[in-house]
């Protein structure tokens, strides 16, 4: 089945998501993807999301914040925000995380290296097809 153009990068998406920290490694430069080819090595510019971190900084005055905590994004439950959300609604339905990827073993049913480990690809292709069937079955043109 042919994708829409939208569907192709779908960890675009993915890493749209609150409390998901994306990371890039290497380059797009065709002559580096090549140099690597030649030696055998991997190239290319790969991407890793971390969905389940805490991420935490020190302010200049010795303070410890965190601004995620196991992938949620702690802002979201300050209750300023809250107080501004319910101006327009539930706060609780406002702020809620649309989708929380599964991972077997880790947070859903199942066993991390066998159902996840072996072929990652597949695993998260099923989840974003469940996240973003609305992009993917997208078809701009008939």
């Amino acid at each position: 089945m042919m994708e829409s153009v939208a569907a192709r990068s779908l960890s675009s998406y993915e890493r749209m998501r609150s409390g998901i920290i994306h990371m890039g490694f290497g380059n797009i430069l065709s002559e580096n993807t090549e140099w690597a080819r030649g030696k055998n090595l991997p190239g290319g510019h790969f991407h890793i999301h971390l969905n389940f971190a805490t991420f935490e900084i020190e302010t200049r005055d010795g303070r410890k914040v965190k601004l995620i905590d196991k992938g949620r994004l702690t802002i979201l439950d300050d209750p300023g925000v809250r107080r501004i959300a319910a101006r327009y609604g539930d706060p609780d339905e406002l702020l809620r995380e649309d989708w929380i990827p599964a991972l077997p073993g880790i947070n859903a049913p199942g066993n991390y290296e066998k159902d996840f480990a072996q072929d990652p690809v597949a695993w998260v292709k099923q989840e974003q097809r469940k996240a973003y069937s609305y992009i993917i079955d997208f078809k701009p043109y008939p």
